[in-house]
C-alpha cells in the first residue's frame, strides 16, 4: 500500500462520524463503494468477509478499496 493510501485509510478510520460522511460525499463513491468501506471502515468486516458477502474475489474487493483511498487521499 503506498503512502496516500495509507494516510487516507487512517484519515477515514480516525474520523468522526460526521467526517466520515463527508468524505466520503466529497470523495463521489459510488453506491456499492460507500458501502464496501463502510462495512471495512465502520464494521471492522475484513476484505474476505465483504467479498464474500457480494460474490467478489479477494483481489476485486481490495483493488476496489484502494480505489476508495485514492479519491479519498485527493481530497
Amino acid at each position: 500500500m503506498n503512502q496516500n493510501s495509507k494516510l487516507a485509510r487512517n484519515r477515514l478510520k480516525s474520523a468522526t462520524r460526521q467526517e466520515f460522511d463527508k468524505l466520503i460525499y466529497d470523495a463521489m463513491l459510488t453506491p456499492l463503494q460507500e458501502k464496501i468501506i463502510r462495512l471495512h471502515i465502520c464494521n471492522d468486516l475484513s476484505i474476505n468477509a465483504i467479498a464474500d458477502r457480494y460474490g467478489y474475489s479477494y483481489s476485486g474487493i481490495h483493488k476496489l478499496i484502494n480505489r476508495i483511498y485514492n479519491k479519498v487521499a485527493k481530497l
